[in-house]
């Protein structure tokens, strides 16, 4: 049925969306929970103009995210659980990153005409003094934990030795590896500011010797060949073109012992390139933030490995409840 009801909802949502990342950004549900559950309190806490922070606040309460009772506001249960800091459930610093990344998206009008992003991830992580890089790495391991743990016990894999984790951000899925498999070693690829913000998190394990790193952009830094059972792209190639990708999947390959094994983990595109909605709306999202990412169909992949000279394509998808979709395709190289 046609509704304009539809559009409506649409720009709602927008307004909805800017407001919770608004209020992640300035910690408004974490401060509530330490006290500060008054205008008054919450205004003086973060130095807000009050007419402003009353209008914001009654918003919070409309859209589900605060209860008022009299003067008091009191975190709703939704962002009780997810978004007070300290948490182990909280994502706020995803919201955070979503807040840093809103003028992106405010000029797609702009990537359509010229075809690449107004400010693209590299100028915003290049950018220190916006604490945008900490945030995006944050936020992106805030909503990774559950799916790494799916996607661990998920891949079957006998004994294996070594992984090379390329693009690692985070290290949420080379930690989960890690600890399903205690003969495990790990090496962690990524730019050396990255890395540099990462490494107090794998301080033990690189002490025992279970984990390095290797700094350095993943498109161009060597990497030791033959060497590993595993290599891991998650979430990396969504970033890049095709032609990066392809040479990420060779470069995958060579880097692979006899018999190893191939990860590709990432949102995935029907092979019509135009559902689920999810992978489709990141796919713009890419659009605004990168200059050749996009979203990528399962075929695509199956093609790029094949041509590659993988073998034996697994496919399975991540679909539990409180996690967004995924895919992931597992390949081997040939067994000796």
């Amino acid at each position: 049925m046609v509704s304009l009801k539809y559009i409506t909802r649409l720009v709602c949502d927008y307004r909805s969306a800017k407001i919770v990342f608004t209020a992640a950004s300035l910690d408004i549900f974490t401060h509530i929970t330490q006290g500060c559950d008054t205008l008054s309190k919450i205004c003086d806490k973060l130095n807000l103009d009050r007419r402003a922070c009353e209008i914001f606040l009654n918003s919070l309460v409309s859209i589900g995210f605060l209860l008022k009772r009299g003067e008091k506001y009191k975190n709703s249960k939704l962002s009780d659980t997810y978004l007070v800091s300290g948490k182990q459930t909280y994502v706020g610093d995803n919201l955070k990153y979503q807040n840093l990344i809103w003028d992106s998206w405010a000029h797609l009008e702009d990537s359509l005409r010229v075809g690449k992003p107004y400010r693209g991830l590299i100028s915003l992580m290049n950018n220190s003094k916006n604490g945008f890089l900490e945030n995006y790495i944050k936020g992106i391991k805030n909503i990774s934990q559950l799916p790494a743990k799916i996607l661990v016990n998920k891949v079957h894999l006998k004994n294996p030795c070594a992984l090379l984790d390329v693009g690692a951000g985070h290290g949420a899925y080379t930690a989960a590896f890690l600890k399903k498999h205690p003969h495990l070693k790990a090496d962690l690829l990524d730019l050396p500011e990255v890395v540099k913000l990462i490494k107090n998190d794998f301080s033990d394990l690189y002490k025992k010797g279970r984990i390095g790193f290797i700094e350095g952009n993943y498109v161009n830094t060597p990497v030791p060949q033959n060497c590993y059972d595993i290599v891991l792209l998650s979430h990396v190639t969504h970033n890049e073109g095709e032609h990066v990708n392809k040479k990420l999947i060779r470069k995958s390959f060579q880097a692979l012992r006899k018999g190893g094994k191939i990860i590709i983990h990432d949102f995935m595109l029907e092979k019509d390139m135009v559902r689920p909605l999810f992978p489709a709306l990141f796919s713009v999202h890419m659009l605004v933030c990168t200059k050749q990412g996009r979203i990528y169909s399962r075929q695509e992949y199956e093609c790029w490995l094949r041509d590659t000279g993988f073998e034996r394509i697994e496919y399975f998808k991540i679909n539990k409840k409180d996690v967004v979709n995924s895919n992931v395709i597992v390949s081997s190289k040939e067994a000796e």
